[in-house]
């Protein structure tokens, strides 16, 4: 099963109400753990993809909100298949990656080959807090593969791609594990991003390696 957005609804708008203006505008403001992105594509879910478990949550102005990609692989058992335990770990892995990312200021997406290159956005107004942030962030990116020289090694990429950038599985792979077919590429991708995360889990001591 594919952890990707659901195809897009035969009903949209052309035109985004206000509300929906508004909301957008506040999503930008806020990272997309703690608020849930509005989806213009979903204004009109089906009613079998509302019948599911992980469906979209119905919000104001007629928009509807869709679980991020880790809750949604989370829920789905995807990261670990048969292994709730694991599954539960790989899902605090990249909370914790995104969760050091953003103290370290790091909003934007990531476009440096060098980690040594990649700054804090908050300069010295983040202090001690946001340099033990960025330095956790490299140290994470480093163990899960960052190669200067050849940038399709290693899971980091991939992994920061779906975890802090919000790429589906299927679009990462597409780019940092090119090749074949679609379901060739999700399953690919979802092999790196379970080596990227099983890597953090046990660098963090949330599993043994």
């Amino acid at each position: 099963m594919s952890a990707d957005p659901e195809p897009i609804s035969s009903f949209q708008r052309d035109d985004m109400s206000i509300q929906a203006r508004k909301a957008q505008k506040a999503h930008g403001k806020t990272s997309k753990r703690r608020a849930i992105p509005v989806r213009r594509d979903i204004l009109a879910p089906t009613p079998e993809r509302l019948a599911k478990p992980d469906a979209p949550v119905r919000l104001g102005a007629g928009l509807y909100r869709a679980p991020p990609n880790m809750e949604r692989l989370r829920d789905r058992e995807q990261l670990a298949p048969g292994d709730p335990h694991l599954n539960e770990m790989l899902f605090q892995a990249a909370e914790k990656l995104e969760g050091y990312r953003a103290g370290a200021g790091l909003g934007a997406a990531i476009r440096a080959q060098d980690l040594n290159r990649i700054a804090s956005t908050e300069g010295e107004s983040g202090g001690e807090h946001a340099a033990h942030c960025l330095k956790e962030f490299r140290t994470a990116c480093t163990l899960m593969g960052w190669s200067v020289a050849h940038p399709l090694r290693g899971a980091g990429r991939l992994t920061v791609a779906v975890v802090c950038d919000g790429m589906g599985v299927k679009e990462a792979a597409a780019v940092y594990r090119p090749g074949g077919s679609d379901a060739a590429r999700l399953a690919a991708g979802m092999e790196v991003l379970r080596t990227g995360l099983f890597a953090m889990a046990v660098h963090w001591r949330l599993i043994r390696g």
